[in-house]
């Protein structure tokens, strides 16, 4: 039905391998769902332009995104399925006792040099070249997060938390509230500090969260400022060794 309405693009999730994903995403009887969910990628490449998949990593499974590309190379999923390297984060209260285990942004930016490194050794390219966003979706405004309830969120962080809700989704009706503004009055551009950087407007697409629920005025800069340069490095010699034939595309 998605495909017919003229959606080309999907992003699908897994947390990690097998081993890890099974561990920690679970059906309310304790049954695993990694098979379930790699099947239903392999449908979906038949009925969509592009699917990113991404591959949560923290500190316990850094490993798993090359193991994940294997995969999906075997299987002949490249370059219709689009892998690239998601980082957990714990930024709601009801993740908090989770955060000993999520990677600090200089040590993830650290892992995406090191994932790039090793796929280029492999003869892969790693697409993590930056480029210019068009901003987070929480502070789109064609972007909308719905729950099972009918209850609109503008970032899904928020999401099952009725007082941070932007609207709600009636019988042939959609009302919005004043929560909405907080999102889509948010503009890097009216910060000195953000004007002022490097940057800027490379980092549009980076998580606002924190700067926009929780006042802090120094935002939550992304992998960028750690990894910009050996990221391009990168990107460098991956173009050299495709036109030498030597790179698959990942």
């Amino acid at each position: 039905m998605l495909s017919e309405s003229g959606t080309g693009f999907v992003q699908i999730t897994l947390d990690g391998t097998r081993e890890f994903h099974d561990r920690r995403r679970v059906l309310k009887n304790g049954g695993p769902t990694f098979d379930r969910i790699y099947e239903n990628i392999a449908r979906a490449a038949g009925f969509f332009e592009k699917i990113t998949l991404r591959v949560n990593l923290d500190r316990e499974n850094p490993g798993a995104f090359e193991e994940i590309v294997s995969v999906l190379e075997r299987d002949g999923l490249i370059p219709k399925v689009q892998p690239y390297p998601g980082q957990v984060d714990a930024l709601t209260d009801a993740c908090k006792g989770y955060s000993s285990k999520c990677l600090s942004q200089e040590d993830f930016a650290r892992l995406e040099v090191t994932i790039g490194k090793t796929l280029l050794e492999e003869g892969r390219d790693y697409a993590a070249y930056p480029s210019i966003g068009i901003g987070c979706g929480a502070v789109c405004d064609s972007a909308l997060v719905i729950d099972p309830g009918g209850d609109i969120y503008k970032c899904w962080n928020e999401t099952g938390v009725p007082e941070r809700r932007s609207g709600f989704l009636g019988e042939g009706s959609v009302e919005f509230n004043n929560n909405l503004l907080k999102w889509l009055g948010h503009d890097l551009f009216e910060m000195k500090e953000c004007r002022e950087c490097r940057l800027l407007p490379l980092c549009l697409s980076n998580c606002p969260y924190d700067l926009i629920a929780n006042g802090d005025p120094q935002g939550r800069c992304g992998t960028l400022r750690y990894n910009l340069e050996e990221l391009v490095k990168l990107k460098y010699v991956a173009e050299m060794k495709l036109r030498k034939g030597g790179v698959d595309h990942v």
